[in-house]
């Protein structure tokens, strides 16, 4: 759903995905100048993931960002403002359709602290790969 991941370029240091969109609709996901993936549109275009949902005849989704946007291994004074900027991207794009879409947002957990501070989704999504080995879905309340 990024549109535009270089603000990170300020942070000094690599690993940051970028975007190439390409003229067939489809974008190169960039990590270190180097291809990481391809998307198809629907991962990041709301008005196409809505086509989808009708063709499948899907009322309501939850979204999040791709796992590799959540840059945990980034430091802990930059997270907060990753996850801010995506969760801020997630949210512009499901208000769109808000009836219909549901923003998962994601929270800096290299960082508990700001993380417990973070509380702009109702519902976020903690995938600790590299933190601890399990999946969690809770409900900030």
């Amino acid at each position: 759903m990024l549109w535009n991941c270089r603000p990170f370029q300020k942070f000094g240091y690599g690993g940051f995905v970028t975007l190439d969109h390409r003229e067939d609709g489809t974008t190169n996901m960039m990590k270190n100048e180097k291809l990481f993936r391809v998307v198809e549109p629907n991962c990041f275009d709301t008005k196409e993931r809505l086509k989808d949902m009708d063709r499948a005849k899907v009322n309501v989704q939850c979204l999040s960002t791709v796992p590799v946007m959540f840059s945990y291994w980034a430091k802990p004074e930059h997270t907060d403002e990753v996850s801010r900027f995506v969760n801020d991207d997630l949210l512009a794009q499901c208000q769109m359709a808000p009836d219909r879409l549901i923003p998962l947002g994601t929270l800096p957990m290299n960082d508990i602290p700001r993380a417990i501070q973070v509380r702009s989704f109702p519902r976020v999504l903690l995938c600790a790969l590299h933190i601890i080995p399990f999946f969690l879905f809770t409900s900030v309340m």
